[in-house]
């Protein structure tokens, strides 16, 4: 695999054009396959940029939004190899909030999809000069081939500065409003570029996660682009399990929920057809026998693995802490679950657990392309994560009160708690705006608690929080959102005391201020952001 270090976009597009006729991308249009080469796609990227200029908008900020497509990706480099800036937009976000980001992020052209095409009114925008539509993407592309073949030398001509806004990237985040993250060609190609050195990754891959989120965008297209891989981009949420054994790829980029998801789905059908116990049998017998050197994974859990097509060997999971156990699970099934953590400021990755060295209770090494520190430990070594290097974000934008606050120095300050281990792995402990103040004035991260409720399967989703009743003591709850499916197959009916049996277990864990004095019983739930986090406030 011909890998070389890239100075910005204009030349990650000339390394791609030398996988030449292999297949890139694959999209679905009227349910049929269309395929993509890295030859075409890079030729559409170079003459939309050309139509971009011929109308004026190199150097400018332009709004993306829409389904996962072919068209969406030849956007983002043609904007990024002009030297202008994407501003990569939602598609879940309200017609309010689409408007906003256009707004704040000053951009001067919109390219829509015909789906959210209506959301932009241009006497409600008076500062866009275009509205393209993506059924508008293949006359521009005419449009620029005309102007290359003519000998137009303005997109050639295109100065890159890596240093320099290339994306701006709004935040979805749990609390607070979304801030525009201003992240520069440097920012994501340290991404693109270290990723590899640490995961080892080939074969085909199905993209599930929303395009926009800098997880998929950086590291499941763009790092397996780099990489030369083929790429089908997943048509609906609702055709996963069919696209799944569809495509058949071997590696996935997902979020927890979607692990935890692909988990229950196995002890559904296990259930459904009886074989529940003989899965945990196979389990136990086959984690017996790898600790004397004999594996047997692939010939016992075939039925498994065939029901994410066949050939899923890897998943990369980020976006928020996911279980232990579920990474372990996945391992025991021969489906190797890479863990890491990012933060969008980061574009999006900082540290990743290198499936040559996997472990199940930390988020891995730091990238190569950057250096981590925890902020005024204490003594078990706790405190906030820092972190400074090549994929460190320039500012919030239009911000620079809040960006003040996070930096000190070269360190960006995440917010999150840590640790780091004596063999350097980073191990994520808490949030520090969500941490938990008692009385005593000893700190409780709740991420550590609803870790270890989320391992009872009748625990759906959980937050753990402080409550204060009649001024009195600052009291630790649960608030719980059952799992009403493992409830009915296991013939569960009273749910508030099979919950508050598994809050009694978790405490006799638990140090006496840390123990869940109190539940609270859920019938819908949580609210989520579009990238499926819970929403704490």
């Amino acid at each position: 695999m011909n890998l070389v270090n890239l100075a910005d976009f204009k030349e990650y597009v000339q390394h791609l054009g030398q996988h030449e006729d292999q297949v890139a991308l694959r999209g679905f249009y009227n349910k049929e396959l269309r395929s993509f080469s890295y030859r075409r796609l890079v030729s559409d990227v170079r003459a939309l940029a050309a139509a971009f200029i011929d109308k004026g908008l190199q150097g400018k900020h332009i709004s993306l939004v829409g389904e996962s497509s072919y068209e969406w990706i030849v956007t983002w480099l043609s904007v990024v190899t002009m030297g202008s800036v994407i501003v990569p937009i939602d598609k879940e976000l309200t017609e309010a909030d689409m408007r906003y980001i256009v707004t704040d992020s000053d951009s001067a052209a919109i390219m829509a999809s015909n789906t959210f095409l209506g959301y932009f009114k241009p006497e409600e925008l008076p500062k866009v000069a275009y509205i393209f539509s993506v059924r508008d993407i293949a006359k521009l592309v005419e449009h620029g081939n005309r102007l290359l073949e003519e000998g137009d030398k303005r997109y050639e001509n295109v100065q890159m500065e890596p240093e320099e806004l290339c994306a701006l990237v709004y935040t979805s985040g749990t609390t607070g409003l979304a801030k525009g993250v201003m992240l520069s060609q440097k920012n994501i190609l340290a991404n693109i570029l270290f990723a590899p050195k640490s995961v080892d990754i080939d074969g085909d891959s199905l993209s599930v996660l929303p395009i926009h989120h800098t997880l998929e965008c950086s590291l499941g297209i763009l790092c397996e682009m780099y990489l030369g891989l083929n790429i089908t981009l997943n048509n609906s949420l609702k055709y996963v399990a069919d696209n799944l054994k569809l495509i058949k790829p071997h590696n996935l980029v997902l979020v927890p929920l979607f692990v935890e998801t692909l988990s229950k789905r196995v002890w559904d059908e296990a259930q459904k057809s009886g074989k529940a116990k003989l899965l945990k049998t196979m389990l136990k017998v086959s984690n017996a026998l790898r600790k004397i050197g004999i594996d047997l994974r692939k010939p016992l859990f075939k039925s498994v693995r065939e029901g994410f097509g066949g050939n899923l060997k890897l998943i990369v999971c980020g976006g928020a802490p996911i279980a232990p156990a579920l990474v372990k699970e996945f391992c025991d099934f021969g489906i190797t679950v890479v863990t890491g953590y990012g933060t969008t400021e980061c574009a999006p990755l900082i540290a990743v657990n290198p499936n040559r060295k996997l472990t199940y209770d930390s988020v891995g090494f730091a990238m190569k392309c950057c250096e981590i520190k925890i902020d005024d430990p204490t003594a078990e070594g706790e405190g906030e994560i820092m972190v400074r290097g090549n994929n460190v974000m320039l500012g919030y934008y239009k911000k620079p009160e809040v960006t003040a606050e996070v930096f000190r120095g070269e360190w960006f300050l995440t917010g999150d708690i840590g640790k780091i281990d004596k063999k350097g792995r980073l191990h994520i402990t808490g949030r520090k705006k969500n941490i938990i103040v008692l009385n005593s004035g000893k700190n409780v991260y709740p991420e550590e608690l609803e870790f270890l409720l989320e391992k009872e399967p009748l625990v759906g989703e959980v937050i753990v929080r402080g409550v204060v009743e009649n001024g009195q003591e600052t009291q630790i709850q649960a608030e719980i959102f059952p799992s009403v499916d493992y409830a009915a197959a296991n013939d569960i009916t009273d749910l508030e005391a099979a919950l508050n049996a598994i809050i009694a277990k978790t405490n006799v864990e638990l140090p006496l201020y840390k123990k869940i004095g109190s539940l609270k019983l859920r019938d819908t739930e949580f609210a989520k952001t579009t990238t499926k986090k819970i929403k704490r406030s």
